[in-house]
């Protein structure tokens, strides 16, 4: 699969640039995982790699992307990518997704993207703010348990200053 080229992926934005700005990061990754869900659709791959950020040069206005859709399939349908831990292929897997993959939800991008929240923003402002949600998405196997991307939106709301 060819892709355009839709920006730094996180794993090497946060490495070079200025971290001033990741609860837009993560505001935005949030928005677009949430509008995956609500078009009923399931990544199946959610890591550090697949968030790509991208800088408009005139305007600086920030776009963030989720690209790597090679494991996606339809919420409630079957995962045919066996994961079995193979950390090399998909490091962030939830547990039903190892499991087997049938009946996946959205939930599973959920706690995929819980743990890249605490890889990727361990020891920065962000990641204290994410830290009770972040725990209590990892704390929970049971997908119907884990708080959603909505109840994360509204924590960060209060800190969340869009780019004009």
């Amino acid at each position: 699969m060819v892709t355009l080229y839709a920006g730094t992926n996180l794993k090497e934005h946060l490495r070079i640039g200025p971290n001033n700005n990741n609860i837009e990061v993560v505001m935005q990754m949030t928005l677009v995982l949430e509008l995956l869900g609500k078009c009923g659709y399931v990544h199946n791959c959610i890591s550090l790699e697949n968030f790509c950020i991208s800088r408009d040069s005139n305007t600086r206005q920030m776009t963030v992307s989720l690209v790597g859709f090679g494991r996606q399939c339809r919420a409630g349908g079957t995962c045919y990518h066996a994961y079995h831990h193979n950390r090399q292929y998909a490091p962030y897997p939830s547990p039903e997704l190892v499991g087997g993959g049938r009946s996946i939800t959205h939930a599973s991008d959920v706690y995929s993207f819980a743990q890249v929240l605490q890889t990727a923003f361990r020891g920065h402002r962000i990641g204290y703010i994410t830290k009770a949600w972040t725990k209590r998405v990892l704390g929970s196997d049971c997908p119907q348990e884990r708080p959603s991307l909505e109840e994360l939106r509204k924590l960060l709301e209060p800190f969340y200053l869009p780019q004009p």
